[in-house]
C-alpha cells in the first residue's frame, strides 16, 4: 500500500512539472557586475510541511508559494493549508489499493457503493490527521530555535552572501524596501514569451547599480502527501535585473540535496531536530557560493 501512495505522489509531481525547461540565467546578456545591490527580504523561518515543492524552479519561490516561509514586521504570512490535491492522490491511492486487493482475492469484494463510502471514509481520516499535523507544525520554527538558538536564515545568508561578493571585488549595497513585502519580483518581466507578475514595487525607479539582485531562500522539511516522508528541501532562488535600465536577466533557482536525513513523521522530525535542523541550515549555507557566481557572472 505505501508503493502505491509513493508512486501517486510522484504522478502528480510529474504531472505539475513535466514540460517545463529549469530557468537557467544567462550570462551572456550583460557585462560582469563591479557594483550589486541586493535586494532584502523578510526574516526567513524554517518549517515542515505536507505538500509538493520542487526547489529548482524559481516560480516557486518568487509567485507565493514562498509567502507562508517568511515573518514580515507586525505579522506573518500564515503557514499553507494541506495541499488538497495531495491528499486527494492518497485517498486515490488507498482506493486503488483496496481494488487491486478484491481482484486479486485477498479481501472478501463489497458492493460498489460500500467500497465508495469506505474509500471516502479513509479519506476524511486522512484528510483530518494531516491539517492537525499541519497545525502542530506551524511551532516548528520555534522547535528549530531550541536546538539552534540564534540561528537566522535571512542574516546568515545575506553575510555569507554579502562576503563572497565583495571577496571578488564588487561592491555591495542594499535595497531596503522590500524588507518586508513577500518575495515578488521587483520590475516587470518575461520569461519563455510569457509575463511574469511582478510586485508592489514594479514602479519603482531604476537604481544606479550593475545589477539588482533578488534571493530567496527556503529551509523545509517537506512531505509529499499525508502518508510520505519528511525529506529535506532548500533552496536559494536568484533573480536579475540591470539596474540603470531595469531590464530582466533572468532568474534560476538552485537547490541543495547534501542534507540525506528524512523523517517518517512529525514527531520524528521534532525528536531528532538537534541533528535535522544544523544538517538543513548547512545545506542551505553551501548553495552560497553558487548564487554568488549566478550575481557575479556576466561577459
Amino acid at each position: 500500500m505505501r508503493n502505491t501512495f509513493a508512486l501517486i505522489s510522484s504522478l502528480v509531481v510529474a504531472a505539475l512539472l513535466g514540460g517545463c525547461a529549469t530557468p537557467v540565467i544567462d550570462h551572456t546578456q550583460h557585462a560582469r557586475p563591479k557594483t550589486v545591490a541586493i535586494a532584502d527580504f523578510p526574516d526567513a523561518k524554517p518549517a515542515a510541511i505536507i505538500g509538493i515543492i520542487n526547489s529548482r524552479w524559481p516560480q516557486i519561490f518568487f509567485l507565493g508559494s514562498a509567502d507562508p516561509y517568511f515573518v514580515p514586521a507586525g505579522g506573518q504570512f500564515g503557514m499553507p493549508a494541506v495541499d488538497k490535491q495531495v491528499v486527494g492522490a492518497t485517498v486515490v491511492g488507498a482506493v486503488a489499493g483496496r481494488q487491486a486487493a478484491r481482484a486479486a482475492g485477498t479481501s472478501k469484494a463489497h458492493g460498489t457503493a460500500g467500497g465508495a463510502a469506505a474509500g471516502l471514509l479513509v479519506g476524511a481520516l486522512i484528510d483530518a490527521g494531516a491539517e492537525a499535523t499541519q497545525r502542530k507544525a506551524e511551532r516548528y520554527p520555534e522547535v528549530v530555535q531550541t536546538a539552534m538558538p540564534g540561528m537566522d536564515i535571512r542574516t546568515d545568508v545575506l553575510k555569507a552572501l554579502r562576503g563572497s561578493l565583495e571577496a571578488k571585488g564588487i561592491t555591495v549595497t542594499m535595497l531596503d524596501d522590500s524588507r518586508n513585502l513577500p518575495p515578488r519580483l521587483r520590475w516587470p518581466a518575461s520569461a519563455d514569451g510569457k509575463q511574469i507578475e511582478a510586485g508592489p514595487l514594479a514602479g519603482t525607479p531604476p537604481v544606479d547599480v550593475d545589477i539588482v539582485a533578488q534571493i530567496v531562500p527556503m529551509e523545509l522539511y517537506a512531505s509529499p502527501g499525508p502518508l510520505n516522508n519528511y525529506n529535506s528541501v532548500v533552496g536559494i532562488a536568484v533573480a536579475l535585473y540591470e539596474g540603470r535600465t531595469r531590464k530582466f536577466l533572468g532568474w534560476q533557482a538552485f537547490q541543495s540535496d547534501q542534507n540525506k536525513l528524512w523523517y517518517a513523521r512529525y514527531d520524528s522530525l521534532v525528536d531528532d531536530i538537534r541533528n535535522a535542523a544544523p544538517a538543513q541550515h548547512t545545506a542551505l549555507m553551501s548553495l552560497i557560493p553558487q548564487v554568488s557566481d549566478a550575481i557575479s557572472g556576466g561577459k
